[in-house]
């Protein structure tokens, strides 16, 4: 069975790989993404976007006639950043505060622990959109830096929660007990400990935050809020607003008036996304598993 499940997340982390930082450099997929105004049938006929999968656009086309695969492999990359750099930024913050409230005692564990249980209670999602809407931030300048930040603060305090319990349930092990009575020093205790035993459970977190966040990061496209995004407006029409940033989560904005009849639209995306999420989950299962079997 963990042969298996080995087999599965190396096949779909490969094929993750390959569509977001391969496909995306070879000629078929370079450039921009052009929008087809119509196409001519040998009729005479002329047929408007959205068009359906075809042997010419395999995932179909939106609104615009922009093809669904193109954007899909050229948005990987950015998709992926974005999901790795939040997860990894909530890492440099909780990290060093599960460390320091390892002992769960003192002032920073009791506010880590209130954020903690007041937080999970609460969707995380309903904070974003009212913090991404407050009118000081649509008109910073630096909205994106700001918006990714409270992304990431939002759950440091869940993940401090977790580092300090597995680290308090770690330091209370006889055998680390004996090692810190012996004199050694916390730089071999580090290499020889916690690296051993708490750097597992640490890279499965780290993993499985990865599909956290890619969830929210749909939600958010589906709803049509834009990490990145600007104002603009045509002929002196209504304001409107324009992604800056293309994910496949972004993907999803604005998707709803086409999910009965025009269904490939948002169902292209999210595949993408669901298939990202299966694949940390295997990713995250496989280390979990390697390390238990483990000596």
């Amino acid at each position: 069975m963990n042969r298996f499940i080995y087999i599965m997340s190396f096949s779909c982390l490969l094929i993750l790989a390959v569509v977001c930082f391969v496909l995306p450099y070879t000629p078929l997929f370079t450039g921009e993404v052009e929008e087809v105004v119509y196409i001519l049938t040998d009729d005479g006929e002329m047929l408007f976007p959205p068009f359906p999968p075809s042997s010419e656009y395999w995932f179909g086309t939106d609104e615009s006639g922009r093809d669904l695969l193109q954007q899909l492999v050229q948005f990987g990359q950015n998709t992926i950043g974005i999901v790795f750099l939040i997860v990894f930024l909530r890492f440099i913050f909780s990290l060093p505060l599960g460390y320091l409230t390892k002992n769960k005692s003192g002032f920073t564990y009791w506010m880590m622990e209130k954020l903690h249980h007041y937080l999970s209670g609460l969707p995380v999602l309903l904070f974003i959109i009212l913090f991404m809407n407050l009118p000081f931030i649509e008109a910073s300048s630096n909205r994106t830096i700001w918006v990714v930040l409270f992304i990431v603060l939002l759950e440091v305090g869940r993940l401090s929660y977790l580092f300090s319990d597995e680290l308090n349930s770690l330091y209370k092990k006889s055998f680390y007990e004996a090692s810190k009575m012996t004199g050694s020093r916390f730089p071999y205790r580090f290499i020889k400990y916690d690296l051993r035993h708490f750097g597992p459970s640490l890279g499965v977190l780290f993993v499985l935050e990865l599909s956290r966040v890619m969830i929210l990061l749909g939600q958010m496209g589906f709803l049509s809020m834009f990490i990145s995004q600007q104002w603009f407006t045509m002929e002196a029409g209504p304001l409107t607003i324009q992604n800056r940033f293309g994910t496949w989560p972004t993907l999803l904005a604005d998707t709803r008036q086409f999910i009965r009849e025009d269904f490939w639209i948002p169902l292209s995306p999210v595949l993408a996304i669901t298939f990202a999420i299966i694949t940390f989950q295997l990713c995250a299962e496989s280390i979990k598993r390697y390390f238990q079997q483990s000596p």
